[in-house]
């Protein structure tokens, strides 16, 4: 039996572009005002650690988006596993996909939904042990 490729859509590729602009547009904005709550903190020293917890508070932000993100690979991955087909039916791809299907398409599914629980603890770790440790610092109440 010959391979099945399913075709790219440009709309979606349009729409990809403009995300990721949007994105990266997002995250220099964020990144500014990141600086400036840092001098914020750092400019009363008096009032350091009621300061610190906007600081981190200030981490959840980019963390959000991320964590919207590892949820939609795992329903991805659910679907993929559901039914034994990668790409899903209905989804549009961005390039010329080859489609996988059985096993191998289990296999890709049960990867992609392991790898946004990963993503969601990684993205969910540096502030929470941040938090941890300034607590235990006795840096926030």
């Amino acid at each position: 039996m010959a391979p099945v490729v399913q075709p790219a859509d440009s709309t979606s590729r349009r729409r990809l572009i403009w995300w990721l602009v949007l994105a990266a547009a997002f995250g220099v904005i964020a990144l500014g005002l990141f600086e400036r709550l840092q001098e914020w903190v750092m400019d009363d020293p008096s009032q350091i650690a009621e300061r610190a917890k906007w600081l981190i508070v200030s981490l959840l932000l980019p963390i959000l988006p991320m964590l919207v993100g590892c949820a939609h690979i795992w329903r991805l991955g659910g679907r993929v596993v559901a039914e034994q087909r990668f790409p899903p039916q209905g989804v549009s791809v961005i390039r010329d996909t080859l489609v996988v299907e059985a096993g191998a398409a289990v296999t890709r599914g049960r990867v992609m939904q392991v790898l946004s629980v990963v993503l969601a603890i990684a993205c969910v770790l540096p502030p929470l042990v941040l938090w941890v440790l300034l607590v235990r610092l006795g840096g926030v109440p």
